[in-house]
């Protein structure tokens, strides 16, 4: 796989999203260093921070509350309702919109065998993957994973609305190894995509994923400092991890051959200690 053949394929995308994420998350300083006074139960008001943070300092809220009235519940309608609206919010729908349309470009530079998405839940990202293929008339074979049992209502929920056909489910904990049916329904080469899953696992999980993902485009917010802010503290409670590049790029040398950060010069030009997208290739010699 020619490293400059991917860059040129998705210059276009990362020009778009570098421009996002420098204009929407330009103070993120200001968020982070608030973060934390929240975090010490201080009362912060939303016109301390950049309106790009007030959802997630809600969530903070939240979390914190519902910690000292005795344990955080996902299923609290108020929760839900709350990661709904985060679920909704600009960056979270670009993010998702650019993590699938790599994946998808990179698919039809390589001529994928088939494609996979982990953390499926839902569906969100599968539906914008499959409205992908129609508008482009190309089609994949698509394996939905989760660890969660609602992954297996997705195909056909979304074989209803769509007509696409070559769609299946599997729950899948990441944490373990791939079992015999997912490999099955793949055919090389594979490109993996996911958002958000490695953060509420571990870096341990890539090799596991490696065994089937020749490409893995992943969304996940890694840390390039042992910088903790008030935020990290806080949604650790509920199992979203702090996870350091420098852990996530020793899994992944034991795999793949090259890789590199999509939104880099993204993140330079804000100054930010993360790594939010990276795509990961293995050589076809190894």
């Amino acid at each position: 796989m020619d490293l400059n053949k991917v860059k040129s394929e998705l210059a276009g995308v990362e020009k778009g999203y570098t421009d996002f994420i420098k204009s929407y998350f330009e103070n993120w300083e200001v968020w982070g260093n608030a973060s934390e006074r929240v975090y010490q139960g201080e009362d912060v008001s939303e016109s301390e921070i950049p309106k790009a943070f007030h959802t997630e300092m809600k969530m903070m809220k939240m979390i914190l509350k519902m910690e000292a009235a005795g344990e955080f519940d996902w299923n609290n309608p108020g929760v839900r309702k709350m990661f709904s609206e985060f679920s909704q919010s600009p960056f979270y729908t670009y993010f998702g919109d650019t993590v699938v349309e790599i994946a998808f470009r990179l698919a039809k530079l390589i001529g994928a065998g088939s494609m996979i998405e982990i953390g499926a839940g839902s569906g969100n990202l599968t539906r914008k993957m499959v409205n992908l293929m129609k508008k482009n008339d190309n089609f994949y074979p698509l394996l939905l994973t989760d660890n969660k049992p609602i992954v297996l209502e997705q195909p056909e929920n979304i074989m209803k609305e769509s007509g696409f056909e070559n769609i299946k489910s599997v729950i899948w904990d990441i944490s373990n190894k791939p079992s015999q049916d997912i490999k099955s329904f793949l055919k090389s080469p594979v490109v993996c995509y996911e958002r958000y899953t490695v953060t509420y696992t571990s870096p341990a999980v890539i090799r596991n994923i490696a065994e089937v993902a020749d490409i893995l485009v992943m969304g996940d917010w890694l840390c390039n400092t042992d910088q903790v802010f008030g935020y990290d503290k806080v949604f650790s409670k509920i199992g979203a991890k702090r996870i350091l590049f420098s852990d996530v790029k020793k899994e992944l040398d034991k795999f793949y051959s090259h890789y590199y950060f999509f939104d880099k010069a993204a993140q330079d030009a804000i100054k930010s200690p993360y790594t939010g997208l990276m795509i990961a290739i293995k050589d076809d010699r190894r």
